[in-house]
């Protein structure tokens, strides 16, 4: 009988400890470090649930994947990558307008992954063009738009911004524009002002949106787990 106990003790501390990684491990996902404690969470989930782990790392999203459905599907749970991304910021001056559509072109599978902010003239060009659905259009540049993006960029909201300024020509608000390249070093957004920054910045946000797609099946998978263990325990 009093080995019957101990080892309902010990089955029970077990549990236990389970519970707790558990609420540590949600507690863990930061803007920062997502990747890393992204795997630091898989490790402990392969101690608590191998099953769980080995269904996360079978359905890993990839951008292929979302190009044609705008969503992520893990099993029967589905992710639409807009309900957890953060604002893109597309902006283009006229005469770059044309470099803009081609970049946009080449990148359609990633931009898509992201509600978009823009200026009125450019946000029409993204929907006759391509067909973008725009979340946000703010007034022209010369007419304060730099700064209403720039005001959702101190509020959190601003994943990334693609500028293709024209540094040809003479603008009249020069300091709003500048003023919107400042506020992104504040809060330390991805920012690309041609083609092949541009580039490296939407490379860092499929990485970042992979990620995220990762951390909410991981959160829903722990919940569930946590929600059976507290069944058993009572």
């Amino acid at each position: 009988m009093m080995l019957g106990l101990v080892e309902e003790f010990d089955r029970r501390a077990h549990i236990e400890l389970g519970l707790h990684l558990g609420d540590t491990c949600l507690r863990l996902f930061s803007a920062q470090r997502l990747r890393l404690e992204l795997a630091a969470c898989t490790r402990l989930l392969r101690e608590l649930a191998p099953d769980a782990a080995a269904y996360a790392t079978k359905h890993r999203a990839t951008v292929g994947s979302m190009r044609k459905a705008m969503s992520v599907r893990f099993g029967s749970v589905e992710h639409d990558p807009h309900e957890y991304n953060g604002l893109l910021a597309v902006v283009a001056h006229n005469n770059t307008k044309p470099l803009m559509k081609r970049f946009i072109e080449d990148n359609l599978d990633v931009i898509s992954l992201f509600p978009i902010v823009t200026t009125r003239s450019t946000g029409t060009v993204l929907e006759e063009t391509f067909g973008l659905a725009i979340d946000t259009k703010v007034s022209s540049g010369p007419l304060g738009g730099d700064q209403e993006i720039g005001g959702m960029i101190s509020k959190g909201e601003v994943d990334g911004v693609l500028f293709f300024r024209d540094p040809l020509s003479a603008h009249p608000h020069v300091d709003d524009i500048n003023a919107l390249m400042r506020i992104c070093d504040v809060h330390c957004v991805a920012t690309a002002n041609n083609p092949v920054s541009g580039r490296a910045v939407l490379l860092w946000l499929s990485q970042l949106s992979q990620a995220r797609v990762e951390n909410e099946h991981l959160n829903r998978k722990l919940q569930q787990l946590q929600m059976q263990q507290r069944q058993f325990l009572s």
